[in-house]
């Protein structure tokens, strides 16, 4: 289990504990960089929808909060297409958590946490994300009863105040885990084409703020 922020700083993905990488497609750059020299780059090819992404390995938390720099990068979507840069589960694809990167033929890019329930799945409204880079941060919180009603996701965009971008509350979830996270590209419509670009990502399974991107002296991940 990694149990450090991953910076990306020696040049490689070694930091994770598994990768798929799609053939090369899941990278390090200077370009992606957005905290310090090297960042991670997730390139996705006209037509090509495979994942790509490194996980951090866990097993049955009952919560999750991750924070990253993101930078959606002028990426090629066409009008509904919608992918996932985050998620929970074996793969993103198939994961009981995401963070959603959709975009709108007016709106432009817009992001959203989604869950999976006992009765099927939500998806937060979405929210509109500029086209450069960001701190995102999520948590994900698994109801503690049948019927409990009080499963939560909230997904916060460049700051972790008060008060939260894009939310789902009232979630009735307690049948499943939060197992692993997986940051980069997945479940890829074949229009998407382009680079992401990803940096210095931070966990915890306390639920606590991670707080204020790392340029601002706030450290807090470790499980």
């Amino acid at each position: 289990m990694a149990t450090s922020p991953i910076d990306f700083e020696a040049n490689n993905l070694a930091e994770f504990d598994a990768t798929d990488t799609d053939g090369g497609e899941l990278s390090t750059s200077p370009a992606a960089a957005m905290w310090g020299v090297y960042g991670m780059q997730a390139h996705i090819k006209l037509g090509d929808t495979d994942d790509k992404y490194g996980q951090i390995t866990y097993a049955n938390k009952t919560r999750i909060r991750v924070g990253f720099y993101f930078d959606p990068n002028t990426l090629t979507m066409a009008a509904t297409d919608t992918i996932y840069i985050a998620g929970g589960g074996a793969t993103i694809g198939a994961s009981d958590w995401r963070i959603l990167l959709h975009f709108d033929a007016i709106a432009g890019y817009q992001i959203a946490v989604y869950v999976t329930t006992n009765a099927g799945a939500s998806t937060s409204p979405y929210v509109a994300l500029t086209d450069e880079k960001h701190w995102l941060e999520a948590y994900f919180r698994r109801s503690t009863a049948p019927g409990a009603l009080n499963g939560y996701a909230g997904l916060w965009i460049d700051t972790v105040d008060a008060t939260v971008d894009t939310e789902l509350t009232n979630i009735d979830d307690d049948t499943l885990d939060h197992d692993n996270i997986n940051v980069g590209a997945g479940s890829v419509d074949a229009t998407v084409d382009g680079f992401l670009y990803f940096d210095y990502i931070c966990w915890n399974d306390s639920g606590n703020d991670i707080g204020a991107p790392p340029e601002a002296g706030h450290y807090a991940w470790i499980f």
